[in-house]
C-alpha cells in the first residue's frame, strides 16, 4: 500500500469538497479493514488522532506509539507529536486561519471532543463541516466479515441480562443511544463467533434504550438461525444495523440522552437532525463491566492460572533453545507461534486478547512492537527478551508481561533497571488504600521507585481486563484517570523503564478486594496477585530490595513452585527452570 499516494488522495479530496484541514481519530468501516490513520500514514497503532491540511501533516500519538509512530510514517510528509505534551487543539490553533473549513470525521470523533474543536474552530474565526467517516471519504478496501453473533453461556455470565438491563436503565430519562461496544458487550453478552484482526471479540453495537419498551441493538452481523423478521429476544430486540436510522426519528421521546465522552458526534447530529434534544447520560464512576461478580472472578483466576503455565512454559522452552544453540534457531515469532500451540491446548481457549509483543534486544525499546512489522528478529544469548501475550477463554480475558535475560552475564544497568521496575510492582501490589481512591493516585505507587532514579514511563500503569471481552478496560490507571478504584476489580499492574537501547516492563494482574478491618468509616482496599510466572532471577539484585520486598518477593515465588512443581514433575526442563527462578533470596 503506498501510504503518501493515499495521503495526496486526501488532500484532492479536501480540495474538492472545500475543506482546508481535516481532524478525524482512529476508525474502521469494518473490524477487520486497516483504519483511515493507517491508510493514509502508514501507522498501524490502535490509538491516534490526525490533523491534515495541503502543507501540513501531523500525527497525534500517546508515549505507547511515539516510537512506532516515528518508525511506520514517512518523515518528509509526517510530523508526529506527543500527546498531551502538545495536544491535537493546540495544532489545530497553529494550522487552522481565520474563515478556513475544518472537516471533522463523525463516527471517529467523540461529541465532548467534538465540542472542544467546535469552540476552538469559533474562537479562531473558522467554521465546522461534517462527514460521516473519513473511511468512504477516501474509498478505504473494506475486508468481507462473515462471522456471526453468538452469546454467552449463562454459567459464565453469573448474572442474568435482564438484571444488567435494568442497572442502565434507571440512569434513562426517556431515551438513550449507547455506542461503548465494551458496555454493550457487557449488558447483552453479544460476542463475535471469530475475532476481529486486533483480536477483540466484541462486535460493533449501537443500543437504543427507551422507556416502558425492551432495547433493541442494531449490528451488522446477524445470530445464526434466524431470520431478521424473528430477531425477538427475551430482554432485547435485535435488528440490522440499517434500520437504526428509522427507529430513531420514529421513537416516541422528545430528548435522547447521551454519553458524551464514549458516544461518536455523528449520534448527537443524527439525533438533533430529527427534531430531538440531548442530554448527556450520566453513568461515570458507575464501573458496571469493572466491577466482576464471584463467578467472573472464579473464572478469572482459572484463567490466570492457565495463561500463567502457557508463559513459564514458553519461557523455559526459549531460554533452554538458546542454551542449546546459542543462536540464530529461533526468532520472536517462533515464541508467539510456540506460545500460541501452549494455548491450545487449553479447552476454554479461543485465540490471544492482543497480538503477541514478543521482543528481543534493543526491539525491548519499543512499547508496543509487533515482530510481523519490524521483521521477526533472531534470539540469541545475552540480551533482553520481552514477552506480553494474553488469552482469550470462553468465560475470561488474560493480560501479562515477562522480561528475562537469556544468557548468564547480565549488564549492570540490565539489572538495576529490573530491580527498580520489580520493586514498583511490588510496591504497588501490596498497597492498601481507601476505598474509591482515583487510579491517578494508585498510579503514582508504581511510579515511586522509578522516579527516584529520575525515570518514567511514557503510559498509564495499568487497566482493567474484561470477562472474554476488551483485553483494555475501565478503570485506566494513569496520572490523569479520574476512575476510581473499589472492590472486585480486575486490573493490570505493569511499570517500566525504557531508553534509546533497550526496554524493561513487568505484567501482574490483580483482583481488588476489601481488607479485613472494615466499619462505614473506615473500608480499605488492597491487591490479590492472580498472575504466577516467575521473575527473573538473574536480573534481581537483591541488595536493592527491603525486607519487606524480599518477603513478597519469596512468598509469591514459594506460591508458584507450590502451584505448578507437581504439575511439570515429569517435564524437567520446565521444572527446572521454574526452580532457578523460584528459589529465595
Amino acid at each position: 500500500m503506498n501510504f503518501n499516494l493515499n495521503l495526496l488522495a486526501l488532500r484532492a479530496k479536501l480540495k474538492q469538497n472545500g475543506i482546508d484541514i481535516a481532524v478525524f481519530k482512529m476508525h474502521k468501516t469494518s473490524d477487520n479493514s486497516v483504519s483511515d490513520i493507517h491508510f493514509i500514514s502508514g501507522f498501524s497503532g490502535s490509538h491516534g488522532i490526525c490533523i491534515v491540511s495541503q502543507e501540513q501533516a501531523v500525527l497525534s500519538v500517546d508515549g505507547r506509539y511515539l516510537v512506532q509512530a516515528k518508525d511506520q510514517t514517512d518523515k518528509l510528509h509526517w510530523q508526529v507529536q506527543n500527546y498531551p505534551s502538545k495536544n491535537f487543539q493546540n495544532i489545530i490553533q497553529e494550522m487552522l486561519k481565520p474563515n478556513e473549513i475544518l472537516g471533522i470525521s463523525a463516527l471517529s470523533m467523540n461529541y465532548d471532543t467534538f465540542l472542544l474543536i467546535q469552540n476552538t474552530v469559533r474562537l479562531l474565526g473558522g467554521t465546522i463541516k461534517t462527514l460521516k467517516n473519513f473511511d468512504d471519504f477516501l474509498q478505504i478496501p473494506t475486508t468481507d466479515d462473515e462471522c456471526l453473533l453468538t452469546q454467552m453461556k449463562n454459567e459464565n455470565i453469573g448474572e442474568s441480562i435482564s438484571d444488567r438491563i435494568n442497572k442502565i436503565s434507571q440512569y434513562i430519562d426517556d431515551a438513550a443511544i449507547v455506542t461503548d461496544d465494551i458496555l454493550n458487550g457487557w449488558i447483552f453478552c453479544l460476542r463475535r463467533s471469530s475475532l476481529t484482526k486486533d483480536k477483540s471479540p466484541l462486535p460493533k453495537m449501537i443500543a437504543l434504550f427507551s422507556k416502558n419498551n425492551k432495547p433493541i441493538v442494531f449490528s451488522d452481523l446477524k445470530m445464526p438461525h434466524l431470520e431478521q423478521s424473528d430477531e425477538q429476544h427475551k430482554d432485547f430486540d435485535l435488528y440490522d444495523a440499517s434500520l437504526l436510522e428509522e427507529h430513531i426519528k420514529n421513537l416516541d421521546a422528545k430528548t435522547i440522552q447521551l454519553n458524551y465522552n464514549t458516544t461518536p458526534a455523528y449520534f448527537a447530529i443524527l439525533a438533533k437532525k430529527h427534531g430531538f434534544s440531548i442530554s448527556h447520560l450520566s453513568m461515570e464512576n458507575k464501573n458496571f463491566e469493572s466491577i466482576k461478580n464471584p463467578i467472573e472472578i472464579k473464572n478469572a483466576k482459572k484463567a490466570t492460572e492457565l495463561t500463567s503455565i502457557a508463559f513459564i512454559k514458553t519461557l523455559a522452552f526459549v531460554e533452554n533453545q538458546i542454551a542449546l544453540s546459542g543462536q540464530n534457531e529461533i526468532s520472536e515469532k517462533d515464541v508467539s507461534e510456540y506460545f500460541h500451540n501452549e494455548l491450545k491446548l487449553f479447552e476454554t481457549a479461543i485465540d490471544f486478547s492482543f497480538t503477541p509483543i514478543s521482543a528481543f534486544g534493543e526491539n525491548t525499546k519499543i512499547v508496543h512492537y509487533n515482530h510481523d512489522e519490524y521483521g521477526a528478529t533472531k534470539i540469541t544469548n545475552e540480551a533482553l527478551f520481552l514477552l506480553d501475550s494474553g488469552i482469550h477463554f470462553e468465560n475470561s480475558t488474560t493480560d501479562m508481561t515477562r522480561t528475562v535475560y537469556f544468557g548468564a552475564n547480565p549488564k549492570k544497568e540490565f539489572v538495576h533497571a529490573y530491580t527498580m521496575v520489580l520493586k514498583s510492582l511490588i510496591m504497588f501490589s501490596s498497597a492498601k488504600f481507601p476505598n474509591n481512591t482515583k487510579a491517578s493516585a494508585v498510579d503514582a505507587l508504581a511510579r515511586y521507585y522509578i522516579w527516584q532514579i529520575e525515570a518514567d514511563y511514557n503510559y498509564g500503569t495499568g487497566h482493567g481486563v474484561g470477562t472474554f471481552g476488551n483485553v483494555h478496560e475501565f478503570p485506566s490507571i494513569s496520572m490523569h484517570s479520574n476512575a476510581k478504584i473499589t472492590n472486585n476489580m480486575i486490573v493490570t499492574i505493569e511499570p517500566g523503564i525504557y531508553n534509546d537501547n533497550f526496554g524493561i516492563r513487568l505484567e501482574n494482574m490483580l483482583l481488588t478486594t476489601q481488607t479485613k478491618e472494615q466499619t462505614p468509616n473506615n473500608q480499605f482496599i488492597k491487591f490479590e496477585t492472580l498472575s504466577s510466572i516467575p521473575f527473573c532471577k538473574k536480573l534481581i539484585d537483591r541488595t536493592l530490595l527491603t525486607e519487606n520486598e524480599r518477603f513478597w518477593l519469596n512468598n509469591y515465588h514459594n506460591d508458584i513452585f507450590n502451584k505448578f512443581s507437581k504439575i511439570f514433575y515429569n517435564d524437567k526442563i520446565v521444572l527446572n527452570w521454574i526452580i532457578e527462578n523460584t528459589i529465595a533470596i
